[in-house]
């Protein structure tokens, strides 16, 4: 299922790749992004993510526009300028409004505590998935959250 295509009422958790996409400024998911957070702000579906979500998501904009401003080929080479030049990263701005933005969508972020990482084990030694996956699938274990909009291979709504 596509993001136009979830029902009305469902609730869904969003990945950082939705919230990169929609906050990212051009790029080719970013209507879908646009169409869904409309969706959630108006009310129609119910926004969740966690706090590693977020973060994730403000870093991989703090890069981008590093990235951009710098021109630099790789996201690493980026990253490891930026530690080495913290004035740089000083005047990055795109990411600053974002969690704000993010509440305004009413997207609700849940933390990420000792239940989440500690659960998160079994989704690492059961199905080989890196940490942030499984505090991912930790946290909608948690909170009952049985849909997931990502993008790991094209614009799904996995189930």
């Amino acid at each position: 299922m596509t993001l136009a295509e979830i029902p009305t009422g469902t609730r869904v958790f969003l990945d950082a790749n939705v919230m990169v996409f929609h906050f990212g400024g051009d790029n080719p998911f970013r209507q879908d992004c646009l169409g869904l957070m409309q969706r959630i702000e108006d009310g129609q579906i119910q926004g969740l993510t966690s706090s590693i979500a977020v973060a994730e998501t403000l870093h991989r904009l703090m890069v981008g526009e590093a990235r951009e401003q710098l021109g630099f080929a790789t996201s690493l080479e980026t990253v490891n300028y930026l530690k080495k030049h913290t004035e740089v990263v000083k005047g990055l701005r795109r990411h600053l409004p974002v969690p704000s933005l993010i509440a305004r969508l009413g997207i609700d972020i849940k933390p990420v505590g000792y239940v989440e990482i500690h659960g998160s084990k079994r989704f690492r030694t059961e199905h080989g998935l890196l940490v942030n996956d499984s505090l991912l699938l930790a946290v909608m274990t948690r909170w009952r959250v049985r849909h997931l909009a990502t993008n790991p291979t094209g614009f799904r709504l996995t189930t």
